[in-house]
């Protein structure tokens, strides 16, 4: 079991009820990640903590070379998102660096997290690699104008990396997932 964690720390707790469960959890920041530490006390023989930061692909290379020969992963959430910090960026205001920070961590992040671990055969047959998305990322649903145009639009290029990775790697299921709204970090600070 593998997790990315900013507010898959409920799914971190949700899999560690299963004492057959070994979770690897990873964020930006463990030595600041409270709650997570606490539940490394609680859990010390069946939770790992690693710092990877997805939108530095060498933090996910040396995650992978340190995992790969003691480790087969049965399931990836690639939980790992941000959004612009301009509140009011639409597709008029948005800047190209704005939308390559929010791309290379919604995106590209969980394509190179998949990547390493596959190619380093990291995974268990059969294995599930679950993205989370957004509803903000429906092409369908989109019939008015949107704030935070690099979230929605990256959300969006992760469902048809989610799509690719589905049809073309053997031996892996890869879905997406909208968790629907819940309280987390980036709710709030979405809204403020």
């Amino acid at each position: 079991m593998f997790i990315r964690i900013f507010s898959g720390l409920k799914l971190v707790e949700l899999f560690l009820k299963d004492e057959t469960k070994k979770v690897f959890a990873t964020c930006r920041n463990p030595e600041n990640a409270t709650k997570l530490n606490e539940l490394l006390e609680k859990y010390p023989s069946r939770l790992d903590i690693d710092m990877i930061d997805v939108s530095k692909e060498e933090t996910i290379k040396n995650y992978v070379e340190k995992r790969r020969d003691s480790v087969k992963f049965k399931v990836l959430i690639n939980n790992a998102g941000t959004y612009s910090l301009d509140r009011f960026e639409n597709l008029q205001n948005a800047t190209k660096e704005g939308m390559l920070s929010v791309y290379e961590t919604n995106c590209i992040g969980p394509m190179l997290m998949m990547q390493h671990l596959y190619n380093n055969q990291c995974f268990e047959n059969d294995a599930i690699i679950a993205n989370i998305s957004s509803g903000m990322a429906s092409i369908n649903r989109t019939n008015r104008p949107r704030k935070r145009v690099s979230y929605c639009t990256s959300k969006a290029a992760l469902n048809m990396l989610t799509k690719m990775i589905s049809i073309e790697l053997e031996g892996v299921y890869c879905f997406c997932i909208h968790p629907g709204w819940y309280y987390s970090v980036i709710l709030i600070l979405f809204n403020s």
